[in-house]
């Protein structure tokens, strides 16, 4: 409840009234009206001379409709719990001329006195996130908002049961952060002017992808690969096989072996290119027999013979070609 004090000014040379106070009270337009709630209390007087009557008082609007002649002494007026953005203008007269001031209805204002909410840290791939509302009156119409504290609502408590746990169905993007705003409002079913009013507001940060919650890994510190689900699917104790080099050539019609140095260590080859024809006339191709070995990063590639058999007349040799994929296998070493 607010008591408010209106005086009314009776200028002699005019004659004219000037109705306020130290804070003007009433609006000069129904579209201005001020606003009021329901037990306020406006006290009325005059200065000056002669004798001002304040009329209109509505129904519903006050406790007691009937006219006020003005003192220098206040006269008071309650409001009433009357319908909700009722205008009521009251007029001041004198001596044949008159000023109206008007005045609005308003409510009761909402529950802004919830617990606070933390701000939140999600996982990476998250689309909602939870919050808890607590010690709220079922008075209270209790909104999620972003942009801002009149921005859009992205999820409601309803004022028949506004406390617990809130699903927000709204999460900033990976490795980005948002800031969400509550906001109440009071019905006029409830007896309040449906206006919003800012209650907080929390933060909520989405990790980026890749990053987790805690140390990670399989000790104190480490690191974990997520996908989009939150679940692990890399952890620095798994073992991890990577490709080390991929080497291609020609063994000459001379080399049995040859060396290659790799670009990393590797500890497997795999042959992307075995020949097709190992058998001709019944005579295995021995040219093209290949042996592989690895020594940290140098590979050795060798060859049964030069030549495609042992009954080759004249022995001239044959080349041949290699395609290897080099692997690193940790756990091979």
């Amino acid at each position: 409840m607010t008591t408010y004090n209106v005086t009314v000014w009776v200028d002699s040379e005019g004659p004219s009234i000037t109705w306020g106070t130290n804070t003007t009270i009433g609006g000069t337009t129904s579209g201005a009206a001020y606003e009021l709630s329901p037990g306020d209390v406006v006290n009325f007087k005059q200065v000056g001379f002669g004798t001002t009557v304040i009329s209109s008082f509505k129904s519903g609007f006050w406790t007691n409709t009937s006219d006020i002649t003005l003192t220098s002494s206040d006269q008071s007026k309650t409001v009433s719990s009357g319908t909700l953005f009722d205008i009521d203008g009251l007029t001041a007269s004198f001596d044949g001329i008159s000023v109206t001031r008007y005045f609005k209805m308003g409510g009761a204002l909402p529950d802004l006195t919830i617990d606070d909410i933390e701000d939140i840290l999600l996982p990476n791939g998250s689309t909602s996130h939870d919050i808890t509302i607590a010690n709220a009156t079922n008075t209270t119409t209790y909104e999620i908002r972003i942009s801002s504290s009149t921005g859009t609502v992205v999820a409601t408590a309803s004022s028949s049961s506004p406390n617990g746990t809130l699903t927000v169905n709204n999460a900033p993007a990976a490795g980005n952060s948002k800031t969400y705003f509550v906001t109440g409002r009071r019905s006029v079913a409830n007896g309040g002017s449906d206006t919003i009013s800012l209650i907080t507001a929390y933060g909520v940060t989405q990790e980026s992808p890749g990053s987790s919650v805690g140390d990670g890994g399989s000790s104190t510190y480490g690191l974990q690969v997520l996908d989009a689900d939150g679940d692990i699917v890399l952890d620095v104790s798994d073992r991890v096989i990577v490709f080390a080099d991929h080497v291609t050539g020609t063994l000459s019609t001379t080399e049995l072996t040859k060396t290659i140095t790799l670009d990393r260590q590797g500890t497997t080859v795999i042959d992307m290119a075995p020949p097709n024809v190992v058998i001709i006339g019944g005579v295995a191709q021995r040219q093209h027999i290949l042996f592989t070995s690895i020594s940290g990063t140098t590979l050795t590639i060798q060859r049964t013979s030069t030549t495609g058999s042992l009954y080759d007349i004249p022995a001239n040799g044959e080349t041949t070609s290699y395609n290897f994929l080099i692997v690193y296998d940790p756990e091979a070493v």
